[in-house]
């Protein structure tokens, strides 16, 4: 009788055993998954960061600003630079 519950009490720590390493496995893949997926969206994101910085600057341009000022109906000129003559002349 010692022999059997002997066996089946290590077939039962085996069942658990293995059970405990499967879970963990599994949780393994999951976090691997879900690791790829935030790593991608951390990109998307920087990208679309990138593009709302270039987006940003190129409506800050001079000549954006201008375009807009026109399509207004606002009659603007760049500000005359009185150190370089080349630049702000009409």
């Amino acid at each position: 009788m010692r022999p059997i519950l002997l066996f089946f009490f290590l077939a039962v720590a085996a069942t658990f055993i293995a059970m405990f390493f499967v879970s963990q496995c599994s949780e393994h893949v999951r976090i691997g998954y879900q690791l790829t997926q935030l790593r991608h969206q951390r990109d998307q994101l920087r990208e679309d960061a990138r593009q709302l910085e270039y987006n940003i600057a190129r409506a800050r341009s001079p000549e954006s600003l201008l375009q807009s000022a026109q399509k207004f109906g606002l009659d603007l000129q760049p500000p005359i630079d009185e150190s370089n003559p080349q630049r702000g002349t009409r």
